[in-house]
């Protein structure tokens, strides 16, 4: 290698740290912030929460269970430490809350909640509380409410949250350091944000989604309309049966591969500094100011994917025996 060549592999990788610090960066600062909401999850501080001139419910229940009658609520707001978070759906008419922790929860470290008629908002504990214990919260949500819910929002610190069989219009996670695994839901609109946990959607049908992570991984399986992905340094996998209507990837270095099952046609814009191609599929390469279109057919550019050293790769989904 030249010296001309050297000299432009290290800058390449002196822009993939910078880059990745950047990201990194933002991301952070997106974490510190989420208690002030965002459009997809419009969630708030739940501390102080207020339902009109009604506190949180001073209820305690020795056996951590609690219910609430479901009536037209369709709004539910999680905020938790760590421990673990499971939301699914249940039988009957009523929201039912369980809490449990590696020792007896008692009246001081229980759960809080509070209900209107629109909205439940559970909290891990009293704001005066010191959180020194692992809880989990399960929540259970009527089969005839899930299909109506609005908006289903958690905030976790350490705590995983795992979603199941769940369909609210808006759909928002947000951890620090805890992975978010979201099974069989349909979410028109989904935001999924992690520091460093691993994000997980497996047989979804997601008409909007976005998911965000810095080292973990995103794996994102279903019927997709159009997604977004970030990562610092996760692998991306996209598995779908046919082409989404439109994604955009941006990664500093983690890998990105996306798995189709049936495909008429596609163009996908790839924007790289270092990395490389492979597709299963016949592709022709298009360049334009050393940004790179690869196009099967006669399909349209909706697809991007930008990475300074990560490579692409568009992969043939292997059919189930």
């Amino acid at each position: 290698m030249n010296h001309r060549g050297k000299v432009f592999k290290i800058l390449l990788y002196v822009l993939a740290a910078a880059a990745a610090v950047i990201l990194l960066f933002l991301l952070c600062k997106e974490v510190r912030e989420m208690s002030n909401g965002s459009e997809a999850m419009p969630m708030g501080n739940l501390r102080g929460y207020r339902f009109g001139e009604k506190s949180l419910n001073e209820n305690f229940s020795g056996d951590g269970r609690y219910e609430i009658p479901a009536g037209k609520i369709d709004r539910v707001y999680i905020e938790w430490h760590s421990g673990g978070v499971e939301v699914m759906p249940c039988n009957g008419n009523s929201v039912i809350l369980l809490e449990k922790g590696a020792k007896p929860i008692t009246k001081e470290n229980r759960l809080r909640y509070g209900a209107d008629d629109a909205n439940i908002a559970v909290k891990y504990s009293s704001d005066d509380v010191t959180v020194t214990e692992e809880k989990s919260l399960t929540v259970k949500i009527p089969e005839t409410m899930k299909s109506r819910l609005e908006v289903l929002a958690a905030e976790t610190t350490s705590a995983p949250v795992v979603i199941t069989g769940m369909n609210p219009r808006k759909l928002g996670v947000k951890t620090v350091s805890a992975d978010v695994s979201v099974k069989e839901c349909s979410l028109k609109s989904m935001d999924l944000k992690t520091l460093s946990g691993n994000i997980t959607c497996e047989k979804c049908k997601i008409s909007d989604g976005k998911a965000e992570t810095g080292a973990g991984k995103v794996n994102v399986h279903g019927k997709i309309g159009d997604v977004y992905v970030k990562t610092v340094a996760g692998e991306i996998n996209i598995i779908s049966d046919k082409m989404p209507d439109g994604f955009r990837v941006e990664t500093v270095s983690g890998d990105t591969n996306l798995y189709l099952g049936e495909v008429k046609s596609f163009a996908v814009t790839y924007n790289t500094g270092h990395g490389d191609f492979y597709s299963d599929f016949k592709v022709q390469r298009e360049e334009k100011s050393n940004i790179y279109t690869y196009r099967n057919g006669h399909g349209s550019d909706e697809h991007t994917v930008s990475s300074s050293s990560g490579n692409f790769r568009i992969l043939k989904k292997q059919a189930k025996k």
